[in-house]
């Protein structure tokens, strides 16, 4: 069974863990592999159509969407990481064109947002991720020419 789940059923109040059953350990773990299987599922229903992120004229509005759908994968990540979930899923962020973005905007926690080019500035994200942690990786949004 996972460390986290064990850790979790003795904060639940489960006294003795350890000296389970093979049966009720195995339910047990399903259990837990369930709920948290609703709660991706849940964070999942939060990712915005492609469609609807195309749709948006206001370009700070529209990465703003694509910011949500990334920070919606990092959180389904970070669930899969902590629980020890295997399985590789689709990327649920809308595929961007694969060419470079033009510029960086950065979420400054407040509101506001900094625009920062592209060019000379390319490994922008990887330097704030490890810099402020993985958590903030959502902040950092590419800005693409989207033609319009």
């Amino acid at each position: 069974m996972n460390t986290k789940f064990l850790e979790l059923a003795k904060q639940a109040g489960f006294a003795s863990v350890e000296n389970w059953g093979a049966q009720y350990k195995d339910a047990q773990q399903k259990f837990a592999e369930l709920i948290i299987q609703e709660c991706i599922s849940a964070a999942k229903g939060e990712v915005v159509e492609k469609e609807l992120i195309e749709q948006e004229p206001n370009p700070i509005d529209r990465h703003y969407l694509i910011g949500n759908n990334c920070g919606v994968t990092d959180a389904v990540v970070a669930i899969k990481l902590l629980f020890e979930i295997n399985g590789s899923e689709e990327p649920m962020a809308p595929e961007e064109e694969s060419k470079d973005p033009f510029a960086w905007a950065t979420f400054d926690g407040e509101g506001n947002w900094e625009l920062r080019l592209f060019e000379d500035n390319e490994d922008y994200r990887d330097k704030y991720i490890s810099r402020n942690g993985v958590k903030y990786a959502s902040w950092v949004i590419p800005l693409y020419n989207t033609g319009s």
